[in-house]
């Protein structure tokens, strides 16, 4: 159901490589996502250092609001992910707190099915991650 979280574990052989499923070997460096699913709209944020896996979009276009840069704080970041897989025609706008923007604009449109895109904060505003 929407918010409800799961503890995803994966390994990294090193810190210049990008954290991948994998079982856990002894030794490895441990890296934890929480990956909370989205099934209803709107759905507002509680907590960043997520994955927001949007799986209503198989139904109806959804909103993702997010918490006050200030609050999130510098270094902040969610990926969100269109489970549902049909965000070309049930979009998924992700929609700044008050007058805080994600890229200098008021909300992002995911528009293309299967999109998956990463935003993090710098304590005042949005970004999307390159």
């Amino acid at each position: 159901g929407s918010g409800t979280a799961e503890l995803l574990r994966y390994r990294v052989q090193s810190l210049a490589e990008t954290a991948f499923p994998a079982p856990l070997i002894e030794g490895d460096t441990e890296v934890m996502y929480l990956r909370t699913g989205v099934a209803s709209t709107p759905y507002t944020v509680v907590g960043e250092q997520q994955i927001l896996h949007v799986t209503h979009t198989a139904t109806a276009a959804v909103t993702v609001n997010l918490r006050a840069a200030a609050t999130a704080g510098d270094g902040a970041w969610i990926k969100v992910v269109d489970a549902g897989n049909n965000a070309a025609t049930n979009n998924i706008t992700i929609d700044g707190n008050g007058a805080e923007t994600i890229n200098g604009s008021a909300t992002y449109v995911m528009n293309a099915d299967r999109e998956t895109v990463e935003i993090y904060c710098d304590g005042s505003n949005w970004f999307v991650a390159p």
